[in-house]
């Protein structure tokens, strides 16, 4: 049986590196200490600093690789008409975030023993990464094309 959670904080470090890129990276790594600190049944304690660096690092990582694939992924505050911000790069780079997140985290974790980990774990981590990163940028993108909708029938009445 697999089991999963919507886990929304996937979205929010692909949101934070979509507007911030590397500057996102130290606040999602103290992000990543802190909630192992506020829940219970967590890695052990010398996984922490491992997990944390590979939780915050994956969502750059995917945002370079699709610069280096020469996608406009990043979040352009003065973007072209013809090449407006648009939901692909961000969730792609989601996808692929949640894919080296999902595979380090078991690594990392298969190397120290742990015994919940296998495929149910990591397709588990996948599924409830993508799901998080959905939701977000769903509800981003919604509340910024409602606000374009509200500004521009301002602008013409």
């Amino acid at each position: 049986m697999v089991s999963f959670l919507i886990f929304l904080p996937h979205g929010v470090r692909i949101i934070s590196v979509y507007f911030l890129g590397y500057k996102a990276v130290l606040p999602l790594f103290i992000a990543h200490l802190l909630l192992y600190q506020f829940f219970e049944n967590m890695p052990p304690y010398a996984l922490y600093i491992p997990l944390a660096v590979i939780g915050a690092l994956s969502p750059l990582i995917a945002f370079e690789l699709l610069r280096l694939c020469d996608l406009k992924n990043y979040y352009r505050p003065n973007a072209p008409d013809a090449m407006p911000n648009t939901l692909g790069p961000p969730l792609l780079a989601g996808l692929l975030a949640a894919i080296f997140n999902g595979l380090l985290t078991l690594a990392i974790l298969m190397f120290n023993e742990n015994p919940v980990v296998g495929l149910n774990f990591l397709l588990g981590y996948f599924i409830g990464d993508l799901l998080g990163v959905a939701i977000i940028l769903g509800l981003f993108f919604t509340v910024r094309t409602l606000l374009d909708s509200l500004k521009n029938n301002q602008n013409n009445s």
